[in-house]
């Protein structure tokens, strides 16, 4: 049997149930794009390079067919903390063993051979500024920046927490981003931090949105051209073009005021601290959802009581996991070589193997939001589009509160 994957290929894919055939129904009328956006079916939760190669090269045709423009987001986000427990001296090989994530993530950026005391690590983080590389190295044609430092909560003690609905609002004000249009998340890695633009646009009810497979290197690997410099101000979601205007065109007189984006916040797609604390208490409960830590398995359930003493380099709190919670590593559900998501039969099996239902409600967690997200995407990938909710908050969060109940066993 040929695996499947929910993806859009080079050619249009008729998804069961969908309407949604190729060709090109006359034009909407800019008054109509909202309407016609709710209309338009839902798109996958992944999309080829080759397709979206060809959406960005005829934007009149996208946006005539479901009421909206493509819109590429880079969401890349480097964290070299995540590096501050190798020792130099130490191979590749001593690092994986002793922090999995570590040696994934520097792998994921790029470094081959990641032996940095501390400040070296904040010489690496210099080099790997997202925003930097976005304008000197490249990006996708037509992208747009999305910062995730910037579009979070700045009064919440836990890093990168979906920031207020208003705060929301105006991030996706300032890049133009309208209810119709259908954004494109991808990232320098592959699959690792784009997920979580995935899910927070989902979270605050934007339908049209998805994922790059294999994100930045596939785009590369298949020779597509990439943009590099300054970018213009983004374009009225009213324009007929779905492409910014050149620093050469001529800036109207009065430019109309750009539309707002209006969030529909859906709060099945979130679950609180107090929500997963009262899982802990009782997670034997048959209605309750089953916890999936995205975490590595060191971290999640120790193999020796040494790790728990902090060996390693790894902190003590971060170690345990929530009662009745399964582990699937994150990386599992992505191909370590392709950087791709693996495949909606291969995505049931990682699960499936590791004990969870996905006939029942899921709740997944990882140690922040990031690794969590990626999980969303995948059971999304896999077909279970509903009754499955973020712990945005992490391991970060709730071992960071006294009243969590935490298990080492």
């Amino acid at each position: 049997m040929i695996p499947l994957r929910l993806v859009i290929g080079p050619k249009s894919v008729l998804l069961a149930g969908s309407s949604h055939h190729a060709g090109s129904p006359p034009s909407c009328r800019p008054q109509t794009r909202q309407f016609a956006a709710r209309l338009a079916p839902t798109p996958p939760p992944l999309v080829t390079a080759a397709w979206l190669a060809s959406a960005l090269a005829h934007p009149s045709k996208d946006s005539a067919r479901d009421g909206g423009r493509v819109i590429p987001l880079d969401a890349s986000w480097y964290r070299p903390q995540r590096l501050r427990s190798v020792r130099p001296g130490q191979s590749t090989a001593q690092l994986e063993a002793e922090d999995e994530e570590a040696a994934w993530y520097a792998r994921a950026a790029g470094w081959d051979t990641p032996e940095w005391a501390d400040d070296e690590v904040s010489a690496a983080d210099a080099k790997r500024d997202p925003a930097r590389e976005f304008v000197e190295v490249g990006r996708l044609p037509t992208a747009r920046f999305f910062d995730h430092s910037e579009i979070s909560d700045p009064l919440n003690s836990v890093p990168l927490m979906t920031p207020t609905v208003e705060d929301f609002e105006e991030s996706m004000t300032r890049l133009g981003i309208a209810e119709e249009d259908h954004l494109v998340f991808y990232d320098t890695a592959g699959i690792s931090t784009a997920p979580r633009g995935y899910w927070m646009l989902k979270a605050m009810g934007h339908r049209r949105v998805s994922v790059l497979d294999g994100g930045f290197p596939a785009w590369l690997s298949e020779g597509r051209p990439v943009e590099t410099g300054p970018i213009s101000p983004p374009s009225s979601p009213d324009s007929s073009s779905a492409r910014p205007p050149s620093p050469a065109d001529a800036a109207p007189a009065s430019p109309p005021p750009p539309r707002r984006f209006q969030a529909r916040p859906d709060a099945a797609l979130a679950v609180d601290h107090a929500t997963l604390l009262r899982q802990a208490l009782d997670y034997n409960r048959a209605s309750f959802a089953t916890v999936v830590d995205g975490r590595p398995a060191g971290r999640f359930r120790p193999s020796s009581g040494s790790l728990l003493k902090g060996a390693g380099g790894v902190p003590r709190e971060w170690i345990g996991h929530v009662p009745g919670a399964v582990n699937v590593d994150w990386r599992t559900v992505v191909d370590a070589r392709s950087r791709r998501m693996r495949t909606m039969p291969e995505i049931v099996e990682v699960f499936e193997r590791r004990g969870v239902d996905l006939g029942k409600p899921v709740v997944v967690m990882g140690h922040d939001a990031m690794t969590a997200s990626v999980l969303f995407l995948a059971l999304q990938v896999a077909g279970k589009t509903a009754d499955v909710s973020v712990y945005e908050g992490g391991w970060v969060e709730y071992a960071g509160k006294k009243s969590s109940v935490v298990r080492t066993f």
